[in-house]
């Protein structure tokens, strides 16, 4: 437990305090907050963010400015200091007396807790029974839905965590609400980011390279230097229409492969999708 009053931050179970209160932060600025909070009094730059909380994933400044914004709406000031054109620094003075009195080993090797599910079973049932369907070539989409705060992410988390070292790919974008120009297909983009570092990233690529290159092209730091001026070539004059159509028919090859899970967050700021095949909070391809 971490405290910068009035405010108090546990990061194994992700919940922040104001006094007694108990606020409602998104994943992602909750996140961002944590990551600034264990790295205080120090510039922490756009990439390293990008590195910690979104795994390295492409996201742009102004995503992260939107997130930024959000924390401080409900943090205040003084608290997040902005060095332009650099990054960002936690400048409130901070408590820390769980910390202190813990062995260094302890604190250094200590791994974050499971996620905790409490009444849960039913739901995250039909999300294995939907994964079974899909299995056998019956496409399924689920809608997580439900107030803030209630555990929707922690479900999400729990269903995803049953799948790793299985057969079976996943892909996780994220909406957010985007403020001033917004940037189309963000959180498209950031699920094919996430789908290219899996392990089953080559197979992905592949798929990508040969039936997506005017979506493909929008990524170029995923492509190799051997395959990007094909690729680059290949996307010259395509229109919108044209890259949804070939992003979809890469994504049937993909999961012609594999069983593939594609989970979307927060569709309430669905305008960083754009695409109206998309409208789902979790969805189940094969």
């Amino acid at each position: 437990m971490v405290s910068f009053p009035p405010f108090r931050l546990d990061a194994g179970e992700e919940r922040l305090w104001k006094g007694s209160k108990l606020l409602s932060v998104r994943r992602k600025p909750f996140a961002i907050l944590r990551y600034l909070v264990a790295n205080p009094h120090r510039l922490v730059t756009h990439d390293e963010l990008l590195k910690h909380v979104w795994s390295g994933a492409v996201v742009s400044e102004s995503a992260v400015r939107s997130h930024l914004h959000e924390l401080r709406q409900v943090l205040g000031e003084g608290v997040i200091e902005t060095v332009i054109g650099r990054g960002y620094r936690f400048i409130a003075p901070l408590i820390d007396d769980a910390v202190a009195a813990a062995p260094a080993a302890a604190v250094v090797t200590s791994s974050p807790a499971a996620p905790v599910l409490v009444g849960r079973a039913g739901e995250l049932a039909l999300l294995r029974s939907a994964l079974a369907r899909a299995r056998t070539g019956h496409r399924q989409v689920c809608f997580v839905t439900g107030e803030p705060g209630i555990g929707k992410t922690t479900l999400v988390d729990a269903f995803l965590d049953e799948l790793d070292g299985s057969d079976v790919a996943t892909a996780r974008g994220h909406c957010i609400e985007q403020h001033g120009s917004p940037e189309p297909y963000l959180a498209v983009i950031e699920m094919i980011t996430r789908l290219r570092q899996s392990e089953r990233g080559e197979q992905a690529l592949a798929a990508l390279v040969r039936y997506a290159p005017t979506f493909l092209a929008q990524l170029p730091q995923i492509i190799p230097d051997a395959q990007l001026d094909e690729v680059l070539r290949r996307a010259r004059g395509g229109t919108e229409t044209k890259m949804v159509r070939e992003l979809i028919e890469a994504l049937e090859t993909i999961c012609a492969q594999h069983t593939l899970v594609v989970v979307l967050e927060d569709l309430q700021w669905r305008r960083s999708i754009c695409w109206p095949c998309w409208g789902s909070a979790a969805s189940v391809r094969s």
